[in-house]
């Protein structure tokens, strides 16, 4: 999905994001406000204190774990999610807020599309310590592909793969030991 496509929210929540954009639009063109609108992927990392979405940090948190330990990832195997890492993130927003010109008014985040499945086996792998339970639920309200070159273009910017990222942060993990 790129920024110029047409949008059709699978759910409530991307249709307010979508009226967001929208709204935000509007003002712009008839207020010269300045609008930009970042369409966030799931964002995962360590030291997120959400209880709903506790995986996204997990995910990086369990890496250091030294004793066994167990969380799922309410998704099937097969459900492919579009992550973005919290650093990537920030560097993103930073860029946004500092440039004086912008191409666009609406920009897709950077994503990495990987199934669940093997999120599973990454963790795993990296730690053995570490059981990653797989759910059942869909993925819904996110596309399962995300074109973000034009954020890259724009601003010379790329995102380091997500399996660098867990990577990194069991071998942190080592070093500190």
């Amino acid at each position: 999905m790129n920024e110029n496509q047409t949008l059709a929210p699978e759910n409530l929540y991307g249709a307010a994001k979508r009226y967001v954009e929208l709204l935000g639009e509007a003002y712009r063109q008839n207020s010269g406000v300045r609008f930009l609108a970042l369409r966030i992927a799931i964002v995962v990392g360590a030291g997120a204190q959400s209880t709903t979405s506790a995986w996204r940090s997990q995910l990086f948190e369990s890496l250091s774990m030294t004793r066994s330990s167990e969380f799922e990832i309410p998704y099937r195997p097969d459900e492919v999610l579009p992550l973005i890492h919290v650093e990537d993130l920030v560097a993103m927003l930073a860029a946004l807020v500092s440039a004086d010109k912008l191409a666009g008014s609406v920009y897709n985040s950077f994503a990495e599309s990987v199934t669940a499945a093997e999120l599973k086996t990454e963790v795993e792998l990296l730690n053995p310590k570490i059981r990653v339970r797989l759910g059942t639920a869909p993925v819904s309200g996110h596309p399962r592909a995300i074109d973000s070159s034009r954020f890259a273009r724009d601003f010379g910017l790329a995102p380091m793969p997500l399996r660098e990222r867990l990577r990194r942060a069991a071998e942190s993990v080592l070093k500190t030991s």
